[in-house]
Order: C-alpha cells, then structure tokens, then sequence
C-alpha cells in the first residue's frame, strides 16, 4: 500500500494553479478529514487547521463587529466558528496559547472561554462570561461544568 505523508500532499496542494482562496478551501477539507475523521493528531496540522479557520472568520469580520453566538449564527461564518470551536474541544494537539494571543482582544467570546477553560484560566473564562457578555446563566452553567474537575474553580462559582 502507498502511503504519501500529509505534509506531502499539502505541500503538493499549496502549489496547485488555482487562487490562494481555493487553496485554502482545499487545504481545509483535507486537514478535516485528516483530524475529523483519520483522528491524526500531528500539532502542525491541528495548528494550520486553526490559522485556516481563523484567517477565514477575521477577513470576513471587521474588528468592530458586535458579538455573535455562533451556536445561532447561521452565516457561512457561523459555520466555521462552530468547526473551530469543536477542534477547541476535541483536540490535544494544539498549542492553546499560542491561538489566545492571536483571538485575545477579539469579539470571539465563546472561542476564548474555551480555550482559558482548557487552560485551567477559569477566572479570565467567567470574566469574559460575566462581564464582557453579561450572561450570568451562562456563568452558573461554565460553573456546573467544571465544577467536578477543578476545585480553583469553585470560589468563583459561589459568588454567582
């Protein structure tokens, strides 16, 4: 059986005679199926696959764009907020700070609290829960998620 490396065929699909959006798109559907479905949990890939997402939702959102919940949002770009937020939850081979510094002064709400909760963070999550959002019943549930997991947590949740 042959077996070709990804970084092989990404490399062979960053140098197709199409437009850098095609490209994208291409290089998206691939690095899915490699970690959706193949469950390939090189960084790189995770990684690249996040700078993709990212680089789609910020060219199409201008900084002034108001807070939108992905979970209702059902743009194009609500699509993607969704996929970014499942590779969030479900991998462990991103690197998390390194995706916070380039969201941390965005409007990307639901991504940040995913990724400080990851990161043990839940002081900056419930913060941005709690004031940025003013959603206090989304508070109680962040709390009741974690609340089994991390006791740093439970001091914070008895003030809500």
């Amino acid at each position: 059986k042959l077996k070709i490396e990804p970084k092989q065929i990404l490399d062979f699909i960053s140098k197709l005679s199409v437009d850098d959006a095609t490209i994208s798109i291409i290089q998206k559907q691939y690095l899915e199926n490699l970690i959706f479905i193949d469950n390939y949990s090189d960084e790189r890939f995770h990684m690249q696959l996040s700078q993709i997402y990212l680089d789609t939702i910020f060219d199409a959102l201008p900084p002034s764009t108001p807070y939108i919940d992905p979970k209702t949002d059902t743009t194009f770009i609500g699509q993607i907020r969704r996929k970014f937020l499942n590779l969030l939850d479900i991998s462990n081979s991103l690197n998390l700070q390194l995706i916070l510094v380039r969201i941390k002064d965005s409007k990307l709400f639901d991504e940040r609290i995913c990724l400080h909760g990851k990161l043990g963070q839940h002081e900056e999550s419930l913060s941005i829960i709690i004031i940025q959002m003013n959603d206090i019943q989304r508070a109680e549930e962040y709390c009741f998620k974690y609340k089994n997991t991390n006791e740093k947590i439970n001091p914070f949740c008895k003030l809500i």
